[in-house]
């Protein structure tokens, strides 16, 4: 069975525990390695970054993860350690450190840490004489009138809505929705994304459906007590259409998205091995 259920109680429902400066320079207060600190210009500079990409969403009262991220060229000199801070504007600023192992044009990333204040513009400006560019941030998608649980089952459409919840446990976020919180052995569905403890926004998979993957997902679907469909690294292989969750927003009060792909049969007595999960989306609450 699935192999990280932990079945927490959440609104009478039991759930599983199942983010071009022409002054050269060297940046000050960096990590001072082997090979010393790096000497950089930034393209653009003292002016706006001629190439600057700015990644993640960016929602009032929704803290910073590791989506949020800034892209800057910057031209080489000298190789060698860096690290990087800009301004703090709006309530957060970026940051980025590592090591420039050859010169001329490269790449540098620094990283969102904090929490957008309010739906507005703010400037940063990396330390160093460097370049700048702007965020915006927003006030986020508006929440859907009420919070609901649907998918369709071999194209049967299934509607769970009447009791949903989703909590963050250790390193998993669960998500749970049934038809009757009174009767948890027909119409329930479990979906836990497993591997952080600070899920964000992004497509997670089944475990070894994406090598490498630290973060994958498991899910269960109690039809009747008899007809249990799941998947996790236990399921039977080989494998197709691994089922997947998208996270398409996120905050402390609720989480939505959607998801898709195959089950397989838990109890080894259904005549088909596998149903498929389409059209899959929720809105819940975090209890």
């Amino acid at each position: 069975m699935i192999r990280r259920l932990s079945f927490l109680l959440i609104s009478g429902l039991f759930i599983m525990g199942l983010t071009s400066c022409q002054k050269e320079f060297s940046i000050d207060g960096m990590s001072q390695g082997p090979q010393g600190p790096a000497y950089f210009r930034y393209d653009g500079a003292p002016g706006a970054c001629a190439t600057a990409v700015v990644s993640g969403n960016y929602y009032a009262g929704v803290a910073l993860d590791s989506s949020n991220k800034v892209t800057i060229v910057v031209t080489v000199t000298e190789t060698g350690h860096y690290n990087v801070s800009t301004n703090s504007a709006n309530g957060f600023k970026f940051s980025g450190s590592g090591v420039f192992t050859s010169t001329g044009v490269q790449t540098l990333k620094l990283y969102g840490v904090g929490t957008p204040a309010a739906a507005v513009s703010a400037a940063f400006v990396p330390e160093g004489n460097g370049c700048s560019f702007s965020v915006t941030t927003t006030t986020g998608p508006t929440p859907p009138a009420g919070y609901y649980f649907r998918f369709k089952s071999n194209g049967v459409q299934i509607n769970l809505s009447d009791t949903t919840g989703a909590l963050r446990n250790g390193d998993s976020l669960s998500i749970a929705a049934a038809a009757n919180p009174t009767n948890l052995s027909s119409n329930v569905f479990y979906i836990d994304i497993i591997g952080s403890a600070n899920i964000s926004t992004g497509t997670y998979q089944e475990e070894n459906a994406v090598p490498g993957a630290t973060i994958f997902t498991e899910a269960m679907y109690i039809k009747t007590p008899s007809d249990i469909w799941f998947v996790d690294n236990t399921a039977p292989t080989p494998r197709t259409n691994p089922f997947k969750v998208n996270i398409t927003f996120i905050n402390a009060e609720r989480v939505q998205g959607t998801f898709t792909g195959n089950l397989w049969d838990a109890m080894g007595t259904a005549p088909n091995p596998t149903i498929t999960i389409t059209e899959g989306e929720f809105n819940v609450a975090f209890e």
